[in-house]
């Protein structure tokens, strides 16, 4: 009649010598056995035992059941993950929680959540629990999992049910406690109902998360237990902003991370491939950055190479996305990058490791340089008066309109956020980047920096021999070299070193519409080729890019689904196009270039030029427009 071990402490309210140390087994169901129950049992002081968080992983080992990938049913003993998140989750679990969980693939984290869900639902009365996934054959998946619980429970401890059960969720009669099952397809997935539980499973797929999670929210209660979970799927999305703003303290739920080299079952000793071994060479380029940085060890480098090789048909940025080594890299290697990632992580861990000296500082009115102020102007390296070679250096900007939005430089970008100011110096002799400027400044102050760091690289030089200044001829960029050819005439500063396009006119001066580089459609040249350029030398290791911000934002640099290169939703790109226009710079520099005398057409070019943009009406250009 006894035949099984009790949880300790978990029949503590069990009256009589032999009960704190026997179960009884009740699966058979005898009335014998259930008379003698009532007698023994203080059911409400055991299922309150049941209640507290300290015995839950004692209630799953005793009384959940796992299906194993072997078909087995097996009782459910934590994992290291598991272990890991509720130790994270059990503090704030009785007064109600909410968190947001960024998992590797398989670590059991929904098995722990429907755990949490079945342990809150069936022990207590009155409780409405969702579970709701991206997908109907996901929400099913979980819900089996559930009934898994639900039915290999000892029956006295399973609360009876109003029915079998169905896809749509279970409802227990005896305590009038219920779980439902919804698929996060439309964009009001639920209304009118009240959930103490819910499992949002792999949101970061879902195709409205924003509107369903709109009508969701007013249906959890402050001491709902609301769980948050999903692999990482691009950048931008709202469980990417979910997860950064639980992670900078600025909403209730609480983030937790489980990457997948944390985990002691994820490592493989020698597997043989043929009649080779393999895996157990030296890492790869791409592998070499997370090698070193994570400390992986000989098993865990040939897990992760066979689980390249085996599920992700040897593509390394997929086996990020679905195993994370972290809560950065996961999500940029989710989109369609368009720079070669592993080369970028490389250039990223060798500019920690050499940890360059820097001056930052800012320039005053009269444009000299001191440090300190608001420090949005980095030097890594100054002119040396001794060694003054003309054309040395090439100056690039990227222009914004100025003021507003947010001033924090964390690379995120908000509702209502302005771009970014940013100029960039290189190096041709050395081929390495010597400085930068960031901000927000308006057009006039941010061309008055331009000037300065210009003048400071001329390094003593005659203004004819200083660097090439290339700025992008946006709407703000044109305010900036406005100011900029007001300069250049103050300071006696040919226009050979800005640069410009078309002709000049009778002072010898262009004009305005021809100053800068125009990127759009139809500008002096194609915004494809001169990214292409940056692409291919970061390929080639050849970039000499030294900035921590041209890094980041080359990491969040994608194809959309047009194959258009862009900065990913929510991130800049002004460190991207500045170094683009920085290599066009130098391409074009021609350190012979004279002034460019002006162009008088003649009467025929004059008229077939007019013909043809349809404004003589005595010739048939005229007549075949107006009737096109």
């Amino acid at each position: 009649m006894f035949r099984r071990r009790a949880p300790a402490g978990i029949c503590s309210g069990i009256g009589g010598a032999a009960a704190g140390q026997l179960s009884p087994d009740l699966s058979a169901g005898r009335p014998v056995v259930q008379s003698m129950l009532r007698e023994l049992v203080d059911w409400p002081l055991l299922i309150g035992n049941l209640r507290s968080p300290k015995l839950f992983p004692s209630y799953c080992v005793d009384f959940l059941k796992i299906q194993t990938k072997e078909a087995l049913f097996v009782p459910f003993e934590f994992n290291f993950s598991q272990r890991l998140a509720w130790d994270l989750i059990a503090p704030h679990v009785q007064a109600g929680g909410r968190w947001i969980v960024l998992k590797a693939r398989q670590v059991g984290i929904s098995t722990l959540i429907e755990a949490i869900i079945d342990w809150r639902t069936s022990l207590n009365s009155d409780v409405s629990s969702l579970i709701m996934a991206h997908d109907a054959d996901t929400s099913s998946r979980l819900y089996k999992m559930f009934r898994t619980y639900t039915e290999y429970k000892p029956s006295w401890l399973r609360p009876r049910m109003a029915s079998s059960g169905n896809e749509k969720g279970l409802n227990f009669k005896s305590i009038r406690s219920s779980v439902r099952v919804i698929t996060a397809g439309s964009r009001v997935a639920t209304s009118g109902d009240t959930f103490h539980c819910a499992h949002l499973s792999e949101y970061a797929k879902w195709d409205h998360p924003v509107e369903v999670m709109t009508s969701l929210t007013p249906t959890l209660p402050k001491n709902a237990l609301v769980f948050i979970e999903s692999t990482p799927y691009g950048l931008g999305n709202d469980f990417y902003l979910r997860w950064i703003a639980a992670k900078e303290g600025r909403s209730d739920y609480i983030p937790i991370f489980l990457p997948w080299y944390n985990d002691p079952g994820y490592t493989l000793d020698k597997v043989r491939v043929g009649n080779n071994e393999a895996y157990d060479a030296d890492p790869t380029k791409a592998e070499r950055y997370y090698v070193d940085r994570y400390n992986l060890n000989q098993g865990q480098m040939n897990w992760m190479r066979w689980m390249v090789d085996t599920d992700f048909n040897g593509s390394f940025d997929g086996f990020i996305q679905e195993y994370p080594f972290d809560d950065v890299s996961c999500f940029l290697s989710s989109g369609k990058p368009y720079f070669d990632m592993g080369a970028l992580r490389n250039l990223d861990l060798e500019l920690r490791k050499a940890r360059h000296a820097v001056l930052r500082g800012e320039f005053d009115s009269a444009g000299q340089y001191f440090p300190g102020g608001d420090e949005d102007v980095t030097i890594w390296d100054v002119p040396n008066p001794a060694e003054q070679v003309a054309y040395r250096y090439v100056i690039s900007a990227d222009c914004c309109e100025g003021g507003g939005g947010n001033v924090v430089d964390d690379g995120q970008k908000r509702t209502g956020d302005t771009d970014w100011n940013y100029c960039i110096v290189r190096d041709k002799v050395l081929d390495v980047q010597v400085a930068e400027i960031r901000n927000k400044k308006d057009p006039d102050l941010f061309a008055d920096q331009l000037f300065w760091i210009w003048r400071l690289y001329g390094n003593g030089l005659s203004p004819a021999y200083w660097p090439l200044m290339i700025v992008e001829r946006n709407n703000p960029g044109q305010a900036v070299l406005l100011r900029l050819r007001q300069l250049l005439t103050q300071y006696k500063v040919p226009y050979s070193r800005l640069f410009h396009q078309g002709d000049m006119n009778k002072d010898n001066e262009p004009t305005l519409k021809d100053l800068g580089f125009r990127t759009q459609k139809g500008g002096d040249g194609d915004r494809l080729a001169i990214l292409a350029d940056v692409q291919r030398r970061i390929r080639l290791g050849k970039s000499g890019v030294l900035s921590q911000v041209i890094i980041d934002q080359c990491l969040t640099f994608i194809k959309d689904k047009n194959q258009k290169p862009i900065a990913q939703e929510g991130r800049y790109d002004d460190g991207v196009i500045a170094l683009a226009l920085n290599y066009e710079g130098e391409r074009r520099d021609n350190p012979a270039w004279e002034l460019p005398k002006p162009v008088r057409r003649s009467a025929f070019d004059e008229r077939m030029m007019r013909q043809k943009q349809g404004l003589d009406k005595n010739r048939s250009g005229y007549r075949r427009n107006r009737y096109a």
